[in-house]
């Protein structure tokens, strides 16, 4: 079973019992980037590129975002509105301040989240937080915690190295372990999904005047091209975080539910990769990542890769269908030091929902998954039998069909599928249910508090 699970979840089948939206399935050309510009831009249409150097340009402007700039080629830029706030004379009748007296602000208007799809029936952030966006660097050493302890510190710096042999463009690097250089490989698809463009290589023609320990790396195009391209996949990850509208202060709840939502607006399911590899790409993170586009094992990826880069412990996982009719991969993200499965994949077909985040083990079972035979890591080395999810603290977000975070409340407000307002489109949450906000422990700490990270 474990070797016909293996067999299935390498080939990338995943036929969702609960299918994902045919109106998503064909995937238009192009990409979206961030551009600096004065005023917020309207949502740009566009879709999966060609090859790197295809893409367009469109612009997303956060409030009160620093402005994040995203760039490549091509000079066709998307379809967009931009406006600027020009002074008027106060009319003489107009309400005045008393003097002494400071009139509060309204609330700026929340630029659009990219959603090339169309998908985004409602936008349900809230308008009145005002906090500054959250600053995220790049991590080039993004690792599962889970996987990091599980294959041990030298481990864990060879893989680091490899990140940083390939960013600066390096010939190869020396492996302390090179008896399993080819988990580098592997795990590069989620953790650093730029190594899709650079190989790994233990047997390089030269090997006789490299040290031990060599791995040479091969590149997928030439080196200053390659360069560039690891320039623009950058900008396309702080492109990705600043989409999901973080914010400074955001627990790991508030900056999983903004990831997982923003991404399953993004993404459309590629119902024709579902068949085999689309000529001219390998099935990959690194595919969903830069284009909008993918099928689960991709999308579970970059789902899992985004939250680590915005310092949320997240690790991929795959099982069968309980019946051996497919293979499925989604992510598993711990909360307050606890695993929870999110499908951001079974999302799709209902973008502003919550029926897939949190889960639990009874409820990937309902979902007519295997899950005695979950795969974490997806490196069969560990199995459900040595995390089992059975928290159910998020029960009451998965009726959720449309949700808003109020930070400084501490609580979700959530509308379900069968409420009136709902159904009528209502853009206040004056009748929603509220779940209230776990407190994060004091001894939760982000990955960017931690050493090396």
């Amino acid at each position: 079973m474990i070797i016909v699970l293996a067999m299935m979840l390498q080939l990338g089948g995943c036929a969702a019992a609960e299918s994902v939206p045919a109106d998503t399935a064909t995937a238009a050309e192009g990409t979206a980037s961030l551009q600096e510009r004065e005023s917020t831009a309207d949502r740009a249409e566009s879709g999966t590129p060609e090859t790197p150097e295809d893409r367009n340009e469109s612009s997303v402007q956060e409030t009160p975002a620093p402005e994040v700039t995203e760039t490549g080629k091509g000079t066709d830029a998307a379809p967009s509105q931009t406006g600027s706030a020009t002074q008027t004379e106060r009319p003489a009748d107009a309400e005045s301040t008393p003097p002494g007296e400071t009139k509060e602000a309204e609330p700026a208007a929340l630029p659009p989240r990219y959603d090339p799809w169309g998908k985004q029936t409602a936008d349900d952030r809230d308008p009145a937080d005002r906090r500054p966006a959250m600053r995220l660097p790049f991590r080039p050493h993004v690792l599962s915690a889970l996987l990091a302890d599980h294959f041990g510190e030298a481990f864990t710096q060879d893989f680091y190295d490899y990140c940083d042999a390939v960013l600066a463009g390096a010939d190869g690097f020396v492996c302390r372990e090179p008896e399993r250089w080819y988990l580098i490989s592997d795990l590069a698809r989620v953790y650093f999904p730029l190594g899709e463009l650079a190989q790994p290589d233990p047997e390089p023609a030269d090997a006789a005047d490299r040290p031990d320990g060599w791995i040479a790396l091969n590149y997928a195009l030439p080196r200053e091209d390659f360069l560039r391209e690891a320039e623009r996949f950058q900008a396309r990850i702080a492109f990705l975080l600043a989409n999901a509208d973080l914010r400074e202060g955001d627990s790991d709840l508030e900056i999983a539910l903004k990831l997982y939502t923003s991404e399953s607006l993004r993404i459309a399911y590629d119902y024709a990769a579902d068949e085999g590899e689309p000529e001219g790409f390998a099935l990959s993170p690194y595919r969903a990542l830069t284009g909008d586009t993918g099928i689960c094992q991709e999308i579970a990826g970059a789902y899992a890769y985004l939250l680590m880069q915005a310092g949320v412990e997240a690790v991929t996982c795959g099982t069968l269908a309980r019946d051996a009719s497919f293979a499925h991969e989604w992510t598993l993200v711990r909360l307050n030091g606890t695993y929870f499965h999110a499908d951001v994949t079974w999302q799709l077909d209902a973008p502003s929902g919550l029926r897939h985040f949190g889960e639990t083990d009874a409820g990937r079972e309902a979902d007519n998954l295997d899950i005695e035979y979950l795969n974490i890591g997806e490196i069969n080395e560990i199995w459900h039998r040595d995390l089992p999810m059975e928290d159910e603290t998020f029960a009451p977000l998965w009726p959720a069909s449309r949700y808003r975070i109020e930070h400084e409340a501490g609580r979700i407000l959530c509308l379900d599928e069968a409420d009136p307002e709902d159904a009528a489109g209502a853009e206040d949450f004056r009748t929603a249910r509220v779940f209230v906000m776990p407190e994060e422990a004091d001894d939760q700490k982000r990955i960017a508090e931690t050493p090396g990270a």
